[in-house]
């Protein structure tokens, strides 16, 4: 395996686990890929941890339906995410912006 393979392996096996699992459907074969999108699922995880502690400080309890559209939210701004990275044509597989190998 070349070095790059092996940096971005290491850097993957060390990330949060919160972070890991939106990149977790992602291919990446150079670390600067991976870490910018570490870096972009990370800034909206810490903003949706934001807002949720601004929420739960306005209302004690909150109805089933607001927590449910809270989720909906997170998940679909996790999707926009990858909303950009598309299946490669030879092996089904996601790729952010590369070949495939």
């Amino acid at each position: 395996m070349d070095t790059e393979g092996r940096k971005v392996d290491r850097f993957e096996v060390g990330l949060d686990i919160e972070i890991h699992e939106g990149l977790s459907s992602l291919v990446f074969t150079k670390y600067q890929d991976i870490y910018q999108k570490a870096m972009r699922v990370e800034k909206i995880l810490n903003e949706s941890k934001a807002k949720n502690a601004t929420t739960a400080k306005k209302s004690s309890g909150g109805s089933l339906a607001s927590k449910k559209q809270k989720n909906i939210t997170q998940e679909e701004r996790m999707s926009n995410i990858i909303a950009d990275v598309k299946y490669c044509d030879y092996c089904k597989k996601r790729h952010a912006g590369t070949e495939c190998y």
